[in-house]
């Protein structure tokens, strides 16, 4: 499978907002969200576009609305004190933002959970406080309930481990055994020149689960996952449109659009003071893709705005 690489860029984006409280005095200046993106590529304007709708609907009706566009890599970023929040869109962009002494806080938005918690690590107990992560990656839970959805009969699932997904082992165990399955693990090297380990998996799984894990699922290795796993007669459940496009059955993934619809929401959730006790938050919104071809091949017939609805009526219920 072929991956694009962007050249980074860095945009910063200014948007003067009113002050989200229920009581603002007259009088009082507005307060700027700055918002900070990794790349200038179609995705992360996807993110902009829908986050600046977001804000200007709750916040800013009729009121002007400043662009600021800074380019290149090295682009000094200052803190502003005028600025209330910042919205840093990519680990780029948030590794940046979160290295800079401030007092407000920094979201960070479109970043995995294991590249955020790596940051995370790294920053002091005060830095910390002043950061939240919307994270990219969907809930084990949502992701097991929509695999419980398309396959009612499944009863064991398989994934390959690399060395971020490694440390998630316990939580998947819980997320699968809540959802009625049971899951088999095996750790892959992403060195080793064989294909065992995935043969092995492949073996004794009724479903791939594939995890967002550059030593399993990069380019190297991904094209000839699928293949192996279409070939054994496995289907396999993908975390990115990419995949369910390059070969498997089902994906559970948050376009660009609906991460900027969640940023937006949660920036002014920040700006009301409402935070999580550990600063992290999962996507509300998601997508549920099905490659027909590929089920067909498999025998199944299976319907993705069905099974979306499906998904969003067992989160609804209590």
């Amino acid at each position: 499978m072929r991956v694009r690489a962007w050249p980074l860029c860095l945009l910063v984006t200014l948007w003067v907002v009113q002050q989200a409280c229920a009581q603002v005095a007259p009088g009082t200046p507005p307060l700027r969200v700055a918002v900070v993106s990794s790349q200038s590529s179609q995705p992360y304007q996807q993110a902009i576009r829908a986050l600046r709708q977001g804000l200007e609907a709750a916040t800013v009706r009729g009121q002007p609305f400043q662009l600021v566009q800074l380019d290149g890599p090295d682009t000094p970023i200052s803190v502003d004190g005028r600025i209330g929040l910042y919205v840093a869109l990519g680990s780029q962009a948030c590794e940046r933002l979160t290295n800079k002494p401030r007092q407000v806080t920094v979201l960070c938005a479109m970043v995995p959970m294991a590249q955020f918690e790596k940051i995370r690590s790294r920053l002091s107990p005060a830095m910390a406080l002043q950061t939240a992560a919307l994270y990219l990656d969907q809930p084990l839970s949502r992701q097991v309930r929509l695999m419980r959805l398309a396959w009612p009969n499944v009863k064991r699932l398989g994934a390959l481990l690399g060395s971020q997904s490694a440390t998630q082992q316990p939580a998947l165990r819980d997320a699968a055994r809540a959802a009625g399955f049971e899951l088999i693990l095996a750790k892959r090297d992403k060195d080793a020149p064989d294909f065992r380990t995935l043969f092995d998996v492949l073996e004794r799984s009724e479903v791939l689960w594939a995890l967002p894990d550059p030593d399993v699922f990069g380019v190297q290795f991904s094209y000839n996952i699928l293949l192996a796993a279409w070939r054994k007669r496995v289907p396999v459940m993908a975390f990115s449109p990419a995949y369910v496009n390059a070969g498997a059955v089902l994906g559970l993934f948050a376009t660009p659009a609906l991460v900027g619809q969640d940023a937006a929401a949660l920036a002014l959730s920040l700006l009301r003071g409402q935070l999580l006790p550990d600063r992290t938050y999962h996507a509300r919104l998601f997508e549920v893709s099905v490659n027909t071809t590929v089920a067909a091949s498999f025998g199944m017939t299976l319907d993705a705005q069905v099974l979306q609805l499906q998904l969003r009526a067992l989160e609804a219920s209590p």
